[in-house]
């Protein structure tokens, strides 16, 4: 990523293929909404993780499961991963309004997108813990319980092993790839670019030894904003007229700390 294409300062050879295709209005709302409804997903998930801390070992989820079914779905990141999938009319709608300011750098932002999205769900077994915990409940003997058991270290060792690792790095080196392409297109503001290259770029820290868990939740009042600025800036792509949106926008434009006056009334 050492390419000129990605170099912070507007490129005029790139810079000059802006202007976005009214066809997408659709999409830019689908993706406004989907990034806001994330944005409320944030706070939401933080509360979650600290009233009901996810359990440390597999019969801790086995028994919440049992215990309080939706307590146990949340355990296994079932906010995170509703949140994620919520965020891929965003991808797209991004990949629309930026593809004429670097195509070639927008396919590979995107495509690592995809594959992160796979990866995550992949990476999520919690249908599966669900059945085995149902499994281990009924399970007659000790022996059966152990292979319950032992399924479950398996399905685990999933949910800490590569598939959510690849989810992680290639869904935030996506992100800053965009976050760079917004310097060179005039649709997307230069603080809203800088802030998306601040947040991801905090979120890489999540492999720091020790500590990485921490800078990881600290990035995410970087994309709480982020995420408000272009759901903000989409809709303006879109053309929306509606009024009863004007409050949201009215918010959205308060701690953003950007101008109001170019919303659509």
């Amino acid at each position: 990523m050492t390419s000129t294409v990605l170099n912070p300062a507007k490129n005029n050879k790139f810079a000059a293929n802006t202007a976005v295709d009214p066809a997408w209005s659709g999409l830019f709302k689908l993706g406004s909404v989907s990034a806001l409804a994330s944005v409320i997903l944030i706070p939401i998930t933080i509360a979650v993780y600290f009233i009901w801390p996810p359990p440390e070992t597999v019969m801790g989820h086995f028994t919440q499961i049992q215990e309080r079914l939706f307590v146990g779905l949340l355990g296994m990141d079932l906010l995170y991963l509703l949140g994620n999938v919520l965020l891929l009319p965003t991808w797209l709608a991004l990949y629309a309004a930026l593809r004429r300011a670097n195509e070639s750098w927008m396919a590979v932002a995107i495509t690592l997108g995809l594959i992160s999205f796979l990866a995550l769900i992949a990476g999520r077994p919690i249908l599966e813990m669900v059945h085995l915990s149902n499994l281990y409940a009924t399970a007659a003997t000790e022996m059966e319980r152990g292979i319950y058991l032992a399924a479950g270290e398996a399905m685990m060792a999933l949910y800490h092993g590569t598939a959510f690792s690849a989810h992680y790095l290639l869904g935030t080196v996506g992100l800053l790839i965009i976050s760079f392409v917004m310097l060179q297109s005039n649709i997307f503001s230069l603080r809203t670019a800088y802030v998306g290259i601040a947040a991801n770029a905090i979120t890489l820290g999540f492999y720091v030894p020790v500590i990485g868990v921490y800078i990881s939740i600290f990035s995410v009042f970087f994309y709480f904003a982020w995420y408000l600025m272009i759901a903000r800036q989409l809709w303006q792509l879109s053309g929306g007229q509606v009024v009863r949106c004007l409050t949201i926008w009215q918010v959205v434009l308060q701690i953003t700390g950007e101008n109001h006056d170019t919303i659509s009334h």
